[in-house]
């Protein structure tokens, strides 16, 4: 196993100010560092969606 092999991600529910918030976090399984997260309102796949080009972006696809 090395680096930038394999990913998780993981949303979790946070509640602040009585209101519910949703983070997603991407996380390299290898390091266990998070590559990237998001935070919004909803848990939804824009969560998600919002998450991961944030990852590809700091860690581009190995050739």
């Amino acid at each position: 196993m090395a680096p930038n092999l394999a990913w998780a991600s993981n949303i979790t529910s946070i509640k602040a100010n009585g209101k519910w918030h949703y983070l997603c976090i991407v996380m390299d399984l290898f390091s266990r560092k998070v590559i990237s997260w998001h935070i919004c309102d909803n848990a939804n796949a824009v969560l998600v969606i919002t998450a991961f080009p944030k990852a590809y972006d700091k860690r581009p696809p190995m050739d």
